[in-house]
C-alpha cells in the first residue's frame, strides 16, 4: 500500500496540488517518480482516497483531476 499526503499546503486556483510525503507501508508496485510524484509499476486496480478540506473566503465548486502520464483521466 502507498500512503500520500501534504498538509497545510496552498494552492492557487487551476494549481498542480503537491504529493509531498509518500509512505510505503508494504509491497513494491510503486516507487517515488520525482517531487510529488509517484510511479506504479505493475499492473492492477488501485484505490484512489481523497479527503480534503479547503478555506475560502469565497464559495464555490472544487474538482480533482486524476492524470496518468501527464494526460487527464
Amino acid at each position: 500500500m502507498v500512503q500520500i499526503y501534504s498538509d497545510g499546503v496552498d494552492v492557487a486556483a487551476g494549481g498542480t496540488y503537491p504529493l509531498n510525503n509518500v509512505v510505503f507501508l508494504k509491497g513494491n508496485s510503486a516507487v517515488v517518480a520525482g517531487a510529488g510524484g509517484v510511479a506504479l509499476t505493475k499492473r492492477g486496480i488501485y484505490l484512489v482516497h481523497v479527503d480534503g478540506f479547503a478555506t475560502l473566503a469565497d464559495a464555490g465548486d472544487y474538482s480533482i483531476q486524476l492524470t496518468r502520464n501527464g494526460v487527464p483521466l
